[in-house]
């Protein structure tokens, strides 16, 4: 197949990013999860799952959409221990919409091609693989060329299914920071759209406190930074634990709250410069907040810029 050739104003016509849950998951996207064994990742992905299929908050924001599915692939829990989990997080009201399968001895390949056999079943909006190590027959896990194959593969299943893909990673012994946190070939996370790290915080401070990082994240650059607590099957956003950060701290989950806030004020139909908004908000975000929320909206498609420096509602977004 020829490649396709376009000039630029073309990319007009392209539909916009598709956000799943705020601005760290969407259609179409890879996300790879790093962090060490036994941080609570798949008791967190379970946790995220349900609140996307039933459409709650999950660490203080709600799904982009209601009615979400979600195909779990766990292949290192048995059903007695998926039993066990649900007992703790709590079985979603919607859960047909959420499907799972553990079979150990099947490849994710295989998974893939058996998702339309399921179609009456399941149309998953996202797909959880989890561990990487056991989705595919790896010979040598720090093989670039192998880490590029396989994150071909996940980007190609992403964009031919419309869904998002989350790959569930150990991170590497050495506990590098940033995208280099993930164990093996660099290429897994260099084509991925979106890096998810959890990081243990060192042993003097609360142990049922991580802290949530995402230092890539192609579809909106937000520098998301948040510290959670895990608590029995709940996940909940906390401040970081005394002493432990130095410079000031203002969590994503508000810059994101600021984000919702003035898309309220822009579907009223008014045009907006930032000192009006901040004047709106009467102090309660930062202008950093309320300068990256803007980004963040214009973005996404939903607000738009003049030459005069003033926001208002993207004309061409329903509202």
């Amino acid at each position: 197949m020829a490649p396709e050739f376009f000039t630029i104003n073309k990319v007009q016509d392209a539909p916009d990013l598709d956000p799943i849950w705020g601005n760290w998951l969407f259609r179409g996207s890879v996300v790879i999860q790093a962090g060490e064994p036994g941080i609570s990742k798949t008791t967190f992905n379970y946790s995220l799952a349900k609140a996307l299929v039933d459409g709650v908050e999950f660490l203080g924001v709600k799904p982009a959409k209601p009615s979400l599915q979600v195909l779990y692939i766990d292949w290192e829990s048995s059903k007695s221990l998926i039993k066990s989990r649900m007992r703790l997080i709590g079985y979603p009201k919607n859960y047909s919409n959420f499907v799972v399968t553990n079979d150990p001895e099947v490849q994710f390949v295989d998974v893939d091609r058996a998702i339309d056999s399921v179609a009456d079943m399941i149309k998953p909006d996202v797909i959880f693989a989890d561990p990487l190590r056991l989705a595919f027959n790896m010979r040598d896990e720090n093989d670039n060329a192998e880490a590029a194959r396989q994150a071909k593969y996940f980007r190609e299943l992403a964009k031919r299914r419309n869904c998002a893909v989350i790959v569930v990673h150990h991170s590497s012994k050495a506990e590098l920071p940033g995208t280099k946190k993930a164990s093996g070939g660099y290429a897994r996370t260099g084509l991925a759209d979106i890096v998810w790290n959890f990081e243990r915080l060192p042993e003097e401070f609360d142990q049922s406190i991580f802290k949530f990082t995402i230092p890539k994240n192609r579809e909106i650059d937000d520098q998301f930074t948040i510290f959670v607590k895990k608590d029995g099957g709940t996940f909940v956003e906390v401040q970081p634990p005394p002493g432990y950060v130095s410079s000031p701290y203002e969590s994503s989950i508000r810059h994101y709250t600021c984000q919702q806030r003035i898309h309220e004020m822009l579907l009223t139909g008014l045009t907006l410069r930032t000192s009006q908004i901040l004047k709106a908000l009467n102090g309660e975000f930062s202008e950093i907040s309320v300068k990256k929320a803007l980004s963040s909206l214009v973005q996404l498609g939903i607000a738009m810029r003049t030459a005069r420096g003033e926001y208002h509602l993207d004309s061409h977004k329903p509202s």
